[in-house]
């Protein structure tokens, strides 16, 4: 069979696209992303002063620095999903100047303060939500 043929082009096309899937997953996309970087210094910033604070008595608040331990890394992922949600009820500009703003008139510093007890279940919802969604 010639490498022209119909058979032949549907196969390389189906390998293209395979290919293509591999290296387009949503959550490698957003690891190699500055928005994740950007995540993982907020989420640094914030657990890790609260996991210096609570150093000086570590035998009374060891399961709530465990927890600030396990919640370090799953951060940008839990904000991306709380930010996913909450920008398909609202208008981008919305979402961006009101919610997550930082200006006097915005809800940035309330709107984390309701990210940080929910950071596993969030988590745990966007892998499960993208690799649904990948298949």
């Amino acid at each position: 069979m010639s490498k022209s043929g119909r058979n032949y082009t549907k196969e390389k096309i189906r390998q293209r696209h395979i290919a293509n899937k591999k290296r387009k997953h949503p959550i490698r996309l957003f690891i190699k992303s500055w928005d994740f970087w950007g995540k993982s210094c907020l989420g640094l910033f914030v657990f890790g002063m609260f996991i210096y604070s609570l150093n000086d008595n570590v035998t009374i608040h060891f399961l709530w620095i465990i927890y600030a331990c396990i919640c370090l890394p799953l951060f940008p992922f839990a904000k991306k999903c709380s930010d996913d949600v909450l920008r398909h009820y609202f208008s981008e500009s919305t979402f961006e100047d009101v919610i997550n703003g930082s200006s006097p008139r915005g809800l940035g510093g309330l709107y984390l303060m309701l990210i940080i007890p929910f950071v596993i279940p969030l988590a745990a919802g966007y892998f499960i939500y993208q690799i649904i969604n990948y298949k």
